[in-house]
């Protein structure tokens, strides 16, 4: 695995591993920070320009590029997304595109006075080619880039001598019916301007979407005259559907086709057990080996099903090394597929759990009681685990701040906290927020019934 991180400027959102997930077949990308900007003194006037694109990619190093964002948004922009954390796993061998982040400023105010609804920053993120995005939180919008349906040659200019060159820049703006407009051209001599608007205003895309609003967007491009032709060069990892560098601009990009995923047979008997997290589809589990291990200790684990069946699966906490292989290998050979008790458009299924090892490294899975479907029953080796409930609060000391305060509380099996440890807190809270739930009562967290230690997260906020 390869850590990415930068210290955090204002407005940051934190994940939990797995729920902010791009998966291709060479490296997994797990965001477990990420920071918005903020919104400029100034609203950007332009709707095309409110939306700025941010290329992250793996060059020895991951590199942050803006993506024919304006030149108001673009430095801010790339300043957040550079403060963002990564975990790669493996750690990419070569050069690698990773995703791209969207970022929707707020419009102007109205005539009438009132400012756009649209207060906030919003971002979002896109996939680039071959990358599946495998968990998105709900609240991140899925956002799609403008691809080509159609595309009109540039013609070589009659008055220019084929053996002349040039390269210039375009930022191309998009509406949201996929039509161009607004075409920008930099960098080449002005002579070379009318066979490019000729051709690129006559192009066609599909409509870019910000979750489900269509918006407005601009894509970037850069062409080389060269030899009597017109050449598109690659540029940015957002938009490989514009991008190729070839003699005659008409020949399409080469397409890489993966070879098709087969799963294995289901079996003909009903499901053991049913399992769901979250707002992911439930699973249905046939096959469960459990793993054996060395000694004692525990693993923390996420399993995720595509709808097609694909499997994948992590450890959600570090582990001992050895635990951690047995674990991965033994789940990654268990038989199960997505529920059918989902609805026709849920593409991810998941469930968490624990494995739990004895003294002589034999395992049982340890499931949420409340993560259990179907008739909650259990088959041998799988325990179910109660989570432990406030029934006792204290609130905390007024202060003169505002916030919240993301608090780690280790219990006893009495539900009793032994420690508070503050997560995510602003400093003149943090003692507060602590002292006050130190005080606080739990119901004791259970294992199939026998009360056991746990570990669990309060917020507390200040207005």
């Amino acid at each position: 695995m390869w850590w990415w991180a930068l210290n955090a400027i204002a407005a940051e959102r934190t994940f939990d591993r797995g729920d902010f997930l791009l998966d291709r077949e060479t490296v997994a990308v797990d965001v477990l920070r990420a920071v918005v900007p903020e919104a400029p003194a100034t609203p950007v006037p332009s709707e095309q320009d409110r939306v700025c694109r941010v290329s992250l990619r793996w060059r020895e190093r991951v590199v942050a590029e803006a993506i024919g964002c304006h030149s108001s948004v673009a430095a801010v922009s790339e300043a957040a997304v550079r403060q963002w954390n990564l975990l790669l796993s493996p750690p990419p061998p070569g050069e690698v595109d990773l995703l791209v982040v969207w970022f929707r400023f707020p419009a102007p105010p109205g005539e009438d006075g009132r400012q756009d609804a649209l207060q906030m920053v919003e971002f979002g993120v896109s996939g680039v080619p071959g990358t599946t995005i495998a968990a998105l939180p709900p609240d991140v919008r899925a956002a799609e880039p403008p691809r080509v349906q159609a595309r009109e040659s540039i013609r070589w200019p009659a008055d220019i001598p084929v053996d002349q060159t040039a390269t210039c820049d375009l930022r191309l703006a998009v509406s949201e019916e996929g039509a161009p407009f607004n075409l920008d051209v930099t960098g080449c001599d002005p002579k070379w301007v009318p066979a490019l608007r000729d051709a690129a205003l006559g192009w066609r895309f599909s409509a870019p979407r910000f979750g489900t609003a269509l918006v407005r967007v601009a894509v970037p491009l850069r062409i080389h005259f060269r030899d009597g032709t017109a050449a598109f060069e690659q540029i940015t990892a957002a938009d490989a559907d514009l991008r190729y560098v070839a003699a005659d601009p008409t020949r399409p990009a080469a397409q890489v086709d993966e070879p098709a995923f087969v799963a294995p047979p289901l079996p003909d008997h009903p499901p053991i057990l049913t399992l769901h997290h979250s707002h992911f589809a439930p699973v249905d589990l046939y096959e469960m080996p459990m793993p054996v291990g060395t000694g004692p200790g525990s693993c923390a684990m996420v399993a995720q099903l595509r709808s097609d069946r694909k499997l994948r699966v992590w450890t959600e906490d570090p582990c001992a090394e050895t635990l951690r292989d047995a674990s991965l290998d033994a789940m990654g050979r268990w038989l199960m597929a997505p529920s059918d008790k989902r609805d026709p458009d849920e593409v991810f299924a998941r469930f968490r759990g624990l494995f739990l090892y004895d003294a002589e490294g034999e395992a049982r899975f340890v499931v949420d009681a409340r993560d259990v479907g179907g008739d909650r029953r259990v088959p041998a080796g799988v325990g179910t685990y109660v989570p432990p409930e406030v029934v006792r609060q204290v609130p905390p000391k007024p202060v003169d701040a505002e916030g919240v305060c993301t608090l780690t509380v280790a219990l006893d099996a009495r539900g009793r906290p032994r420690e508070v440890l503050p997560k995510a807190c602003p400093a003149p809270l943090a003692a507060v927020a602590v002292r006050a739930v130190s005080r606080w009562l739990w119901t004791p967290p259970t294992i199939d019934g026998e009360r056991v230690a746990a570990t669990t997260e309060v917020a507390v906020r200040f207005r």
